[in-house]
């Protein structure tokens, strides 16, 4: 029998993470799901590795506005949204 059996999970590769995420970094996990994108389409977006995406989601603390706004861009949310300073979209209309 000739199968290969694939052990990696392409969306997660590497050593499991030992420490929780950033605040920052789980917000732009999220809206980078929400937008249906793996981490290397959205490094591909963004014109950076897909080693710079896992930093952002994982463990960037200190980015450079320039960076929130370019990562904010793409994913289509507010800056203030990424850094936790405005709560997240809601659907328009009555309640």
């Amino acid at each position: 029998m000739n199968e290969t059996l694939c052990y990696l999970d392409p969306a997660m590769t590497g050593r499991p993470p030992t420490k929780d995420a950033t605040d920052f970094g789980k917000r732009v996990a999220e809206a980078r799901r929400q937008r249906g994108l793996t981490q290397r389409e959205f490094a591909e977006l963004l014109g950076v590795s897909q080693k710079m995406v896992e930093y952002f989601e994982r463990r960037a603390e200190n980015v450079t506005a320039d960076v929130v706004k370019k990562l904010a861009t793409v994913l289509d949310v507010s800056a203030d949204e990424l850094l936790g300073l405005e709560s997240k979209r809601t659907k328009p209309g009555p309640k």
